[in-house]
């Protein structure tokens, strides 16, 4: 992957990091007009709740990326038309994005873990 396109996936994936985030932040500083509801017997969230639904839809975000480079490598990969310079890189690609789907799949397994075991 040339230098453009790494700083083009950053960006990306730093936008939708901040958006998952801030977004939760955005939305319990203000009311929404929904004041009326904090007089019913309605649960309130936990902050262990939070940082759940926050790990989940990082993690979510992240494994969206992972497989969209999967595909992207596969895509390389076939349209190589056997130059070997492609392939090699198709095949970095390919590597890349499925040691980040296992690091991804681990980091959300010893979050869970982490998380269950702090609320027993």
């Amino acid at each position: 992957m040339s230098k453009k396109s790494i700083v083009i996936f950053s960006v990306v994936l730093l936008a939708c990091i901040g958006l998952f985030v801030f977004s939760e932040t955005a939305a319990a500083a203000g009311d929404f007009g929904l004041g009326f509801l904090a007089k019913t017997d309605l649960p309130k969230a936990s902050p262990t709740e939070y940082v759940t639904k926050i790990i989940n839809a990082v993690t979510g975000v992240l494994a969206v990326i992972l497989i969209a480079m999967l595909v992207y490598g596969g895509t390389l990969y076939l349209t190589s038309a056997g130059s070997e310079e492609r392939v090699g890189s198709a095949k970095k690609t390919i590597t890349y994005a499925i040691i980040g789907i296992a690091v991804v799949a681990a980091a959300r397994i010893i979050a869970e873990f982490v998380i269950g075991s702090l609320t027993k």
